[in-house]
């Protein structure tokens, strides 16, 4: 995946910082069931589950602990495979419904098939979320497959109604919905997702309906839409075709996005496609081979944006269909090139040592595990840099902010190579300023300034992508993203 593994020891520190005691209740060697293991848990605690199959529905109810398999304590990765829980196409195979957090609710290294859903009104009287429903509620899903599961209504995999939703290193593939969505589908909430592969899921990889703010980073999209009709009013099953005027890759309505070092590939409508009010910042991304690269739909009278720089996208600017209305930034650094996979009719989609994709990303951006200038899309080619050929540019100016995402602040840090005059300011992903947070002369060194998600008045602002961009001595030197989750 593009950027590194965020090592599980980390989340167990964080979790157990959180609560004075924590016990690890083994199943089954402590209790007979993973749902016995929760219930006998308290917050903090760790119910570890020995490899097999548990042919189980399971509620969190409501507590903030971890459900894990043996990858937890040993990161060894055979564990996801070797340790699943089957629902039997009895509900949904994972349900947080009674206000678990995000931060205290973890899945680890389990593999979720066979889940059927949850029955909602919220959006028509269909089942949602084959593999897990989250409803008014957080989670986090680390190490974790999904495949095989189906939904008569949204998100064959996974479906958040007014929740926020964190997925890293996990795998979601095969997965059903019969009226949309068969990856992952949030209305109204939060959406985070790192170096995850969404493939083969019948209909969007990921939807993003009504207020969601989504951040997707080194993730690989490559899905197709069958068997679904769709016209905003009635749903029917024709012809085994897709009529429908949205995105099989990521699909927005309402929606802010921050998409990151991705590769969106291989969708039979649209890689991305947004509409109604939403707002996409594109990086480092390669769009390829898709029936439709990027849609910016104007809709119902309400007009979308997407701004767009260093990414590959098939036929440069007329792989961009935008409707008039809404419009779209063509900014530095994007190309038009055959990505040169090394083997995209296999799945395989690393590039090869010519792509001229490596190296073509964001130079601001954080580098490649090898050191090098960030490549285009989710995989980076890994480079011997001890000849000039890959010589490193030299980035004058540091821009970093930490943690990100963040609820309440978050610590922005920035260093000058000579006392300079320094402007600092936080924009929406509109374009519009939000508050200045530096104009100030500073000496060279670094320094770092706290903001706490206000705009000029002092008043707290929405949840959503947001960019800060340093100027010194009256020049843009350096640009960045970051995500403000309530």
């Amino acid at each position: 995946m593009k950027r590194t593994k965020v090592v599980l020891l980390v989340l167990s520190i964080l979790l157990c910082s959180s609560f004075a005691i924590a016990i690890t209740i083994n199943v089954p060697g402590d209790q007979p069931t993973i749902q016995a293991g929760i219930d006998a848990a308290t917050n903090g605690d760790v119910v570890l589950t020995q490899p097999g199959t548990y042919i189980e529905n399971i509620n969190y109810n409501g507590k903030n602990i971890t459900v894990a398999s043996l990858f937890y304590t040993t990161q060894d990765t055979s564990y996801v495979s070797q340790t699943i829980i089957d629902g039997n196409q009895n509900g949904s195979v994972i349900t947080a419904s009674s206000g678990e957090s995000v931060q205290g609710a973890l899945l680890c290294g389990l593999t979720l098939l066979n889940g059927s859903g949850t029955f909602s009104t919220h959006n028509g009287n269909y089942f949602y979320g084959g593999g897990a429903w989250i409803k008014d509620s957080g989670m986090t899903f680390s190490n974790v497959k999904i495949r095989n599961n189906s939904a008569s209504g949204d998100g064959g995999a996974v479906c958040v109604y007014n929740g926020n939703f964190l997925v890293q290193n996990s795998e979601i593939f095969n997965n059903v919905a019969s009226r949309n969505t068969g990856g992952i589908n949030v209305k109204y909430g939060n959406l985070t997702v790192f170096d995850s592969e969404i493939y083969d899921n019948n209909s969007h990889g990921i939807a993003c309906t009504n207020n969601v703010v989504l951040r997707i980073s080194g993730c690989l999209l490559s899905n197709h839409s069958t068997n679904l009709l769709y016209n905003n009013s009635n749903d029917a099953i024709i012809e085994n075709s897709v009529i429908r005027n949205g995105g099989t890759g990521i699909f927005s309505w309402d929606a802010d996005m921050i998409i990151q070092n991705c590769t969106i590939v291989e969708n039979n409508n649209s890689g991305l496609f947004i509409r109604v009010n939403s707002n996409s910042f594109l990086s480092n991304n390669i769009f390829f081979n898709n029936n439709t690269e990027i849609t910016i739909d104007y809709f119902n009278n309400t007009s979308s944006t997407a701004t767009i720089e260093y990414c590959d996208i098939e036929g440069g600017e007329n792989g961009v269909s935008c409707a008039q209305g809404s419009s779209y930034s063509w900014l530095e650094g994007n190309i038009n090139d055959d990505p040169l996979f090394v083997n995209a009719g296999y799945g395989d989609y690393h590039l090869m040592e010519y792509s001229p994709c490596i190296d073509a990303g964001d130079p601001t951006s954080p580098l490649d595990p090898d050191g090098t200038i960030a490549d285009m899309g989710a995989f980076y080619y890994h480079q011997e840099t001890e000849s000039d050929d890959n010589e490193i540019q030299i980035i004058k100016y540091n821009l970093s902010n930490y943690p990100n995402p963040f609820n309440p602040s978050t610590l922005i840090k920035f260093s000058i190579q000579n006392d300079s005059k320094v402007v600092l300011i936080v924009y929406n992903i509109k374009g519009q300023k939000i508050k200045t947070l530096v104009h100030n002369e500073f000496t060279k060194g670094s320094h770092s300034i706290t903001w706490y998600g206000d705009n000029e008045l002092g008043n707290s602002i929405s949840s959503g992508v947001y960019m800060y961009k340093l100027m010194v001595n009256g020049k843009t030197e350096a640009i960045k993203r970051c995500l403000l989750l309530k």
